[in-house]
């Protein structure tokens, strides 16, 4: 037994379907593809997006802060505060869906130095679930964006099916990794700029 379902170790299948709508006894489903890097053993309902978004040859905790620096334009999704500020700050976001406005409204839970976790309020498709969003810079130089959704049994979100919603998932945060990769090469060019200045002073 692997929480919520059976699972047969001699052939790597599941005894039963997720009981997430839109789940299924295919073992590479499990937790969105991505067994090394999370866990499911409720059965439940979590997503993992990863997006390298260019080398702004600084750390992790530098970049996060540019990005708050910048939230008003980097953050694409309406509804947004000026800046994230604080812990307990409220945003009510929305998206438009076939032309009609859904809230998804949040509030800020946690602020780390390289990343932030938003809890969904009432009236958000997740809720009670959170989103979180975290920075890394990797040994290549890159800057990665992790974002984890977490969808707990009864939200809204569950009768879409899970591949339904992370496609939408996926659509809507492919917006922030394009700002993101603008917010890049934007720090790029304003330290080319400074490189310049000092080589003509």
């Amino acid at each position: 037994m692997l929480g919520a379902c059976g699972h047969d170790p001699a052939t790597g299948t599941f005894l039963q379907t997720d009981p997430v709508p839109g789940g299924g006894d295919n073992a590479y489903g499990y937790c969105s593809g991505d067994p090394v890097n999370c866990t499911d053993t409720a059965g439940t309902f979590d997503y993992w997006l990863k997006y390298n978004v260019g080398n702004p040859h600084m750390p992790a905790h530098r970049y996060f802060q540019k990005f708050r620096d910048n939230f008003n334009w980097v953050f694409p999704i309406g509804g947004h505060a000026s800046k994230l500020s604080h812990v307990g700050q409220k945003m009510d976001l929305w998206v438009k869906i076939l032309g009609v406005k859904i809230q998804f409204p949040v509030k800020v839970k946690s602020i780390t130095s390289n990343g932030w976790r938003f809890d969904t309020r009432w009236g958000h498709p997740d809720y009670p679930g959170f989103i979180s969003f975290y920075f890394t810079h990797l040994k290549s130089g890159q800057m990665r964006i992790t974002i984890h959704g977490n969808v707990p049994p009864g939200a809204d979100a569950w009768y879409i099916g899970k591949s339904n919603y992370v496609k939408k998932a996926k659509s809507t945060w492919s917006k922030l990794v394009s700002n993101l990769k603008d917010l890049t090469h934007y720090i790029n060019t304003m330290g080319d700029a400074r490189r310049a200045r000092k080589r003509t002073t």
